[in-house]
């Protein structure tokens, strides 16, 4: 059996309306992403006009009501692609362009192998799925068992191995050159946040600035030369300092502005992953446990910041030496 999905959702705006230029201009990237992913079988067309997608199959007559309608070979494949993927980060904004539905917005269900789901046909396991729940069969990833209903899975549990720190690694590319006014705000700013990084509890190394800027403007290099790029490459002594300083410091300013300055398709890229004390890495291994990251989702070897959403795992790991 295949594995169906269905979601559904409500525009804030028309879909030529300035406030959804940055969704509507996505589309045909990240449909295209989904289509090439490892897993992929199916994706309910659209007109084929050039970033639309399939926003023309509206629900109700409602033009701002639009579907998203696919068939993977199973789970694993279809949590791949919706957090591991550039999807995520569309999914992380989707507040900003859809409204806040009442009703259960998302279904799962098998379908035959070769069947093709209508929108009708979704619709209608959407709709028992919001007025009989426990009827709703989908299926655990592990046991393959028979339930009513199974979130997304975001990670298992991961601990900080003993005598090991923690690498970060994150990119984007600017909207703009770097000298350009329109990203001065955050260019102004870089000196000053990695100066609080390098004061803060927990810091332990980050790539010097001519190190990083020789790595991101090398064409033959990992970052591929990008003028534009934007990155950073750190080791903490364990996830909690990390997360400390991301959230709770004057970083989470401009973190929480990243769309601001950065290409949507292309901020936000981050990448963890366990070093042995006193190790500093490169770029280039930096970039090769993004790409492992990429295609394999959340493991040992790279992991993201998903695969440490529970306070617990935030936490220094017992018998931690630094």
């Amino acid at each position: 059996m295949h594995l169906g999905q269905l979601n559904i959702g409500r525009l804030l705006a028309p879909t030529d309306d300035p406030r959804v230029a940055d969704f509507m201009n996505a589309l045909d990237l990240v449909n295209g992403i989904g289509k090439r992913s490892p897993g992929f079988v199916w994706m309910m067309g659209g007109s084929g006009e050039p970033g639309t997608g399939n926003t023309d199959a509206a629900i109700d007559g409602d033009p701002q009501f639009i579907a998203n309608l696919t068939v993977w070979e199973d789970v694993a494949s279809l949590e791949n692609f919706v957090w591991n993927t550039v999807h995520r980060q569309f999914y992380e904004r989707r507040r900003e362009w859809f409204e806040v539905l009442g009703d259960q917005h998302f279904v799962m269900w098998w379908v035959d192998p070769g069947h093709t789901p209508s929108l009708a046909e979704a619709l209608d396991r959407l709709k028992h799925l919001q007025t009989q729940r426990p009827g709703v069969w989908v299926v655990t990833p592990a046991k393959r068992q028979v339930v009513s209903h199974v979130p997304m899975r975001r990670g298992r549990r991961v601990m900080q191995p003993a005598g090991h720190h923690l690498a970060e690694f994150n990119f984007g590319i600017l909207r703009h050159d770097w000298d350009d006014p329109r990203v001065a705000e955050f260019t102004d700013a870089v000196e000053a946040v990695n100066a609080i990084a390098k004061r803060s509890p927990g810091f332990v190394w980050m790539l010097g600035e001519d190190d990083m800027d020789a790595a991101q403007n090398d064409p033959d290099g990992a970052l591929g030369g990008n003028p534009r790029m934007a990155s950073t490459l750190s080791v903490w002594e364990n996830a909690g300092k990390l997360r400390h300083f991301v959230f709770q410091t004057l970083h989470n300013h401009y973190y929480r502005r990243g769309p601001t300055w950065f290409d949507p398709a292309t901020g936000g890229n981050l990448v963890l992953w366990w070093v042995p004390i006193g190790h500093r890495p490169d770029v280039s291994e930096a970039m090769a446990r993004f790409r492992h990251w990429q295609i394999h989702g959340n493991q040992e070897f790279a992991f993201g910041w998903d695969h440490l959403t529970d306070q617990n795992k935030w936490a220094r790991a017992p018998h931690q030496t630094t």
